[in-house]
């Protein structure tokens, strides 16, 4: 399954604690339409469960958990992982 850079984005600021929709939008300059909308497309593909109230809900999945780790640990991954065609899980 490919990630797209927003979504990746996204993913790695959720592994770096944030989980709330404005934060989200004001970190990444982002409006929250755009933010609810990289959500929706991470809960279809399996990666988060979903927003409640404005804070996102992140799954008890072991790949989403590592993937998180991951990001925010080695952000500089995002670009090349991006639409490369690159299988995640």
């Amino acid at each position: 399954m490919e990630l797209t850079k927003a979504e990746l984005e996204l993913l790695h600021q959720i592994g770096m604690g944030m989980r709330t929709v404005s934060s989200l939008a004001a970190a990444l300059h982002k409006n929250k339409t755009q933010i609810y909308r990289t959500v929706a497309a991470l809960v279809t593909k399996g990666f988060l469960e979903d927003i409640k109230e404005g804070t996102i809900q992140i799954g008890s999945k072991v790949h989403t958990s590592l993937l998180l780790q991951l990001l925010a640990k080695h952000p500089s991954i995002i670009t090349p992982f991006s639409g490369s065609g690159i299988s995640i899980f």
